[in-house]
């Protein structure tokens, strides 16, 4: 998924290189983006991965991403959870595997550093939503570390607050920090693995 002004920008056959490679423009505007143009864009993409025929690879910061001024939670795109939350309608289970990028000092082009994540299991049975913990544990930072903490024995966490379960209508907010904590935590590992550590990371989802 990527964002339309991206492919109108390049040349014809190098936009054709990337349309036949898989890649989906959508309107990625801030504020006022077209809704029905993306919903018609992402579709096919949705029942092909349903089908288990393509995967999905996301930026989930969008253009807020240059927006440096805001923590990560706040630059992540709430659309990622609910697309997670539209498929898991139609699949049981969404494999979601969070990917940290680090640039290069000398130029922020050329990436330096990757880190790949454990990968993120989120199910859904009879309404109820559980989760496997993914990176969480590997930063004590994290606002969901002593949720995971204390399920580390299970394996498919259940979604809860005060202690019972979360229920599908209020799950996106829940998914949105659970993900985004994970590509935080990649993120930053990623920065770890420079060799001269510059100050952005960026990340994403597969």
């Amino acid at each position: 998924i990527i964002n339309e002004d991206i492919l109108k920008t390049m040349n014809p056959t190098k936009r054709k290189a990337f349309e036949n490679f898989g890649a989906v423009g959508i309107d990625a505007s801030v504020v006022g983006g077209n809704k029905d143009v993306n919903i018609r864009a992402f579709l096919p993409l949705i029942k092909d991965f349903v089908r288990n025929r393509c995967n999905i690879f996301i930026f989930p910061e969008g253009r807020l991403a240059v927006r440096k001024d805001l923590d990560f939670f706040e630059r992540f795109q709430s659309g990622v959870a609910n697309m997670v939350d539209k498929i898991l309608n139609i699949k049981n289970e969404v494999r979601i595997v969070p990917v940290g990028f680090a640039y290069g000092k000398d130029d922020k082009k050329d990436l330096a550093s990757m880190n790949i994540g454990t990968p993120i299991i989120v199910k859904r049975n009879d309404g109820i939503t559980s989760v496997t913990k993914g990176d969480i544990e590997k930063m004590p930072e994290s606002s969901l570390y002593d949720f995971f903490v204390k399920h580390k024995e299970q394996e498919d966490i259940v979604i809860t607050s005060g202690g019972l379960p979360v229920q599908k209508d209020k799950i996106v907010d829940y998914l949105k920090t659970i993900l985004s904590e994970n590509l935080e935590i990649n993120s930053l590992l990623a920065k770890e693995g420079l060799e001269e550590p510059f100050e952005e990371t960026d990340v994403k989802y597969i």
